[in-house]
């Protein structure tokens, strides 16, 4: 099981908690986390929240 590095900062941290909190929802529980992190890397992406920092 990998996990997605986390910046020192708790800004960036509850901003990444905050997207997986819109990509994985009630109707989408079964997302493995592999599924889960590039759909939030897509959403970043597509708002242009390209400048995140690992």
């Amino acid at each position: 099981m990998k996990f997605l590095p986390m910046p020192s900062s708790s800004a960036s941290r509850e901003r990444i908690f905050s997207n997986f909190g819109t990509i994985q929802t009630k109707l989408r529980n079964r997302l493995g986390i592999q599924k889960a992190a590039k759909l939030v890397v897509c959403y970043w992406f597509l708002r242009g929240d390209q400048d995140i920092t690992w």
